[in-house]
């Protein structure tokens, strides 16, 4: 992992989960990112798993990706026809799809600076307290304006709750320029779970993965605006 003039950080596909968890320079620039490297199965996992995995693997419950997507970050290809880049967000087609092209590799995930005066977050839920996919997984980063509470802007993403990881961009807009508040928090947190798209599975109906989103966004945004109840 590199920091670039720029201020952007560097991550090699080939980065292991537990080095992220473990990066005080991904904690202090991404807390989000490093939260939701923690959560990833067990320790022995981590120490196997790999950043590039995690994300071409295409899994919509991959728990690097919400992270990664509130930070914007862009996954660069190289293949025969040479080096592109992509907003992570044009990454995923769907499960196990990705745009990446018969005989090119991911080779590393550039990440830019955080929002100024930023705060991010990221839970999950899963059957169980530890070492299981996530039934929903939730990251918010919110921009803070000088005010106390007042949203600059938002960034919220979804995990296991479509055929991909998604931005709840209209549950965002009920945000940016708002002084957040227990009612502002229910509109937004209404708004992800009317937004996402979740089916009925082995790890829950669709009803239930709503009221998850529906639950983890309130959570997120009372932890970050410290409204917690």
């Amino acid at each position: 992992m590199e920091v670039d003039s720029e201020g952007e950080v560097e991550i090699g596909s080939l980065t292991t989960v537990a080095d992220l968890a473990a990066s005080p320079m991904i904690s202090k620039k991404f807390s989000v990112l490093s939260q939701a490297a923690a959560t990833i199965g067990s320790l022995q996992t981590r120490n196997k798993a790999t950043v590039g995995g995690n994300i071409s693997r295409a899994a919509p419950s991959a728990d690097l990706v919400p992270a990664l997507l509130v930070l914007e970050a862009r996954a660069i290809l190289l293949g025969p026809g040479g080096q592109r880049e992509v907003p992570l967000s044009e990454f995923f087609l769907g499960p196990g799809l990705t745009v990446m092209g018969p005989q090119e590799i991911l080779t590393r995930i550039m990440v830019p600076p955080a929002p100024v005066a930023s705060s991010s977050l990221y839970l999950k839920q899963g059957r169980r307290k530890s070492v299981d996919l996530a039934i929903v997984g939730v990251a918010v980063l919110v921009a803070w304006a000088e005010e106390h509470n007042l949203c600059r802007e938002a960034r919220i993403a979804l995990a296991s709750v479509a055929p991909q990881p998604m931005r709840a961009h209209q549950a965002e807009s009920w945000l940016a320029g708002q002084m957040m508040s227990p009612e502002l928090i229910n509109q937004c947190a209404d708004a992800a779970a009317a937004e996402a798209r979740p089916i009925s599975d082995s790890y829950g109906d669709e009803w239930y993965k709503r009221h998850l989103v529906r639950a983890l966004v309130t959570r997120c945004l009372r932890r970050l605006s410290d409204q917690e109840e």
